[in-house]
């Protein structure tokens, strides 16, 4: 049986650089929490650990593609891993990032065509491992 997929929307761009960075440690890490909680039938796409290295690299070899983090290049990317993934996790303060909100307009429109057969959980900010575990054990 093939692992359920769950996609994790956290915010990501920020002026600061340290920002940026906190953001994709703490998105890596309820990803970890999902994969934890799941016991191997969950698994999560964490675009933040997926693209920041990759985003770091063009942007050193002076690529005007991509070069900002909310740049559309890298929404387009995201949200067509984020439509192949069962469920979506919303977590941080999700609600004040532009990617976030496209991601989860994307998530309801996918939602509407589907006649509400997706998974939206929305995590509590700031956010334990037990949290996670509450908000995935509908999905296993």
């Amino acid at each position: 049986m093939k692992p359920i997929k769950v996609y994790i929307a956290h915010p990501l761009s920020d002026p600061d650089p340290d920002v940026i960075k906190a953001n994709v440690q703490a998105a890596a890490l309820i990803a970890a929490w999902v994969n934890i909680a799941g016991q191997g039938k969950l698994f999560a796409i964490c675009p933040h650990t997926m693209c920041a290295d990759i985003w770091q690299s063009m942007n050193a070899l002076g690529s005007e593609l991509g070069k900002a983090a909310d740049d559309p290049f890298w929404y387009k990317g995201t949200i067509a891993m984020m439509l192949d993934c069962d469920a979506i996790l919303m977590s941080g303060k999700w609600w004040l990032s532009q990617g976030c909100c496209a991601e989860n307009r994307e998530w309801v429109k996918c939602a509407e065509k589907n006649k509400g057969d997706v998974s939206w959980f929305q995590l509590p900010y700031p956010t334990t491992f037990e949290d996670v575990e509450k908000a995935v054990k509908d999905l296993l």
